[in-house]
């Protein structure tokens, strides 16, 4: 009797839970992680604060074709973002924190529904479903799911694209699933720009390479789906082209062409040597799932499983050209690999499946065999050190409260997981950890942030600051010691950027009476020099607010 495949789309069949309880569980589980008391918490990054700030002028200003920051022309994002955070704020007549991070919470929702729609054209309701958790409750998507980003967003757009791709080169509706694709693909563009059709198209290229059948590219229903991305990039560029004759489009296109992602290392302001941000960043923002990773990575190759099933070829080919493409870049960001933990969670979930079917035989077999345990013991033991450093390199800043719900995850997973793994229970290790990263990301976001000293001072501060300035609509910002792009949210006024005495005197001149903030130095130098009044002080920020009358 025949041996039935690892990986056979058979075992959907003792898979017998409904597709729609499933992902109405889904739903549950993303509402708890990403949408509960979603506002709770002030913007604590300076680009929550930036890209809330272009949402808000261009719903209170009326801004939407063209965005704009403290009234002048922003040009280094699309508007994409921006338009779904200003939608989302026209029931309440501004944006604040919970309507500014809601288009990218319902993104993460949205990517996990992907990454099960995913899972289960490719491979089967199980996997499907387990990628789909696993993709959920991956450390840094929690946190991003969470954050004013356009990068959640851009995954999901990214995402759907190449699902209605896969759909389409898998079925007869190719020319609805290929329409469908483009203006993913054109909606991914109006988030981050050019670089995403790049993004896209390249792991498409490989598969297709893959599969000898590169043919599809220039297949007709392919390039008629084509001119869903003209018209949909064309709907906001021709109104954004006449606004000003063209040129506002002539930077844009310079800005968003790409080319700023792939400076070279020595002129990139946020680059990290390869192994800092394949560890510090990748690895650390896919825990506790990472590490089973490289597991389906050494069975991938050393078994040769793309033979046995071609579907693995499909994310494979996405997670590597990504991977390649986002290593090289100048610029590393972790933000940046959001699109690699969709295909990497659902090759992770593949391994999941494998050994779940095999976990009967693993355990007693691999007892057996001696070496096979130092090395899982010395794999497992270099694997604390490597995380450990790297988790206190990525954690600088972060409160001694969250580092201590940190290493408490990551010493509970070693512990109570080394002790599944050599009792071959595999299924309640993966309940295991899905619990403890659900936990984690609970923890974190619903008592740990909420209660920051940080956060707290942050809002008696903007609610003082606002109280002090009364009808004031410019406020002047002497120096760069201040967080300008916060300041400009929450005071909800033009901010006047003053570097000087002789600037700050002639500020002091306007008609009327205006404001002026500055850091305790910045006073102390200025005060016997420049003609003004002491407003109040914030001793709690060292923050004194000053005016001409």
């Amino acid at each position: 009797m025949s041996q039935r495949p690892e990986f056979s789309h058979n075992l959907t069949m003792r898979f017998k839970e409904n597709d729609r309880v499933l992902m109405g569980g889904l739903v549950v589980l993303s509402l708890l992680l990403y949408v509960l008391n979603l506002g709770s918490t002030g913007l604590w990054e300076k680009h929550e604060a930036l890209y809330a700030e272009v949402a808000r002028e261009m719903l209170v200003d009326g801004h939407w074709i063209i965005p704009h920051l403290d009234g002048a022309i922003y040009i280094e994002k699309p508007p994409l973002y921006f338009w779904m955070v200003a939608l989302c704020s026209i029931p309440v007549g501004d944006v604040n924190e919970f309507t500014a991070r809601l288009p990218a919470a319902l993104c993460a929702m949205g990517t996990v529904m992907v990454t099960f729609l995913l899972g289960r054209k490719l491979f089967n309701t199980r996997v499907a479903f387990m990628g789909a958790l696993i993709l959920a409750t991956c450390l840094l998507f929690m946190v991003y799911g969470r954050s004013v980003r356009l990068d959640t967003a851009f995954t999901f757009f990214i995402s759907s694209a190449l699902l209605a791709f896969y759909s389409g080169y898998t079925s007869d509706r190719k020319t609805f699933y290929f329409l469908s694709f483009w203006s993913l693909t054109a909606l991914a563009v109006l988030t981050k720009g050019l670089f995403a059709l790049f993004l896209v198209v390249s792991p498409i290229t490989l598969y297709l390479f893959w599969n000898n059948d590169l043919k599809i590219l220039i297949e007709r229903r392919f390039l008629f789906g084509g001119s869903a991305f003209v018209l949909t990039i064309t709907a906001w560029l021709l109104p954004a082209y006449a606004w000003d004759e063209g040129d506002y489009i002539r930077q844009f296109i310079l800005v968003n062409s790409g080319l700023s992602y792939a400076l070279p290392l020595a002129e990139s302001k946020h680059h990290h040597s390869v192994l800092r941000y394949v560890v510090g960043y990748f690895f650390y923002g896919m825990m506790p799932w990472s590490i089973f990773l490289i597991a389906f990575s050494y069975r991938f190759f050393s078994k040769r499983l793309w033979r046995e099933n071609k579907q693995l070829l499909f994310p494979a080919a996405w997670l590597f050209v990504m991977s390649l493409i986002f290593f090289l870049m100048g610029q590393k960001r972790s933000t940046y690999l959001l699109p690699l933990y969709p295909p990497a969670a659902l090759l992770i979930a593949v391994w999941w499946d494998g050994v779940m079917e095999r976990s009967p035989n693993i355990s007693r077999g691999v007892l057996q065999y001696a070496p096979t345990v130092w090395l899982l013991r010395g794999l497992g033991g270099l694997l604390v050190i490597v995380l450990g450093s790297e988790i206190v390199w990525v954690c600088q800043g972060i409160s001694s409260r969250a580092m201590i719900v940190v290493g408490f995850t990551v010493f509970s997973i070693f512990v109570l997981g080394a002790f599944l793994v050599y009792s071959g229970r595999f299924k309640e290790l993966f309940i295991f950890l899905f619990l403890i990263a659900v936990s984690t990301g609970v923890s974190y976001n619903q008592i740990f942030l909420p209660g920051e000293k940080k956060d707290v001072l942050r809002k008696i501060f903007y609610e003082e600051l606002n109280s002090s300035l009364g009808t004031c609509t410019t406020l002047g910002v002497y120096g760069y010691g201040l967080d300008y792009k916060e300041l400009l949210f929450y005071s909800k006024r033009r901010l006047k950027r003053v570097n000087s005495a002789s600037e700050l005197e002639e500020f002091f001149r306007s008609e009327g009476k205006v404001y002026c903030l500055m850091v305790e130095g910045d006073y102390s130098l200025l005060s016997p020099k420049v003609d003004m009044r002491l407003v109040r002080e914030f001793p709690g920020k060292g923050l004194f607010l000053v005016s001409n009358k």
